[in-house]
């Protein structure tokens, strides 16, 4: 469903929407859908960050540069 499709069930003079059945059913399903994959996502996240804070500080350079890395991206996917 687009955002250019709620015009079609908006009640007039009101701030509410009548949509049928089948069109709520859809819309039900996709947030369930992005709960499912938020919530994947979020234990990938806080899996990576476990293992972040578990690598050694006695790690080459290199290392703790890609380590920093990961906590950068993470940090902007919260």
């Amino acid at each position: 469903m687009k955002l250019e499709d709620y015009n079609e069930y908006y009640i007039q003079g009101s701030d509410h929407y009548l949509i049928p059945k089948a069109a709520f059913i859809e819309l039900y399903e996709e947030m369930n859908n992005f709960r499912k994959e938020s919530r994947e996502n979020k234990e990938v996240i806080d899996k990576i960050k476990r293992i972040c804070s578990s690598v050694p500080y006695t790690w080459s350079v290199c290392g703790i540069d890609v380590v920093h890395k990961i906590e950068k991206v993470l940090k902007e996917v919260e």
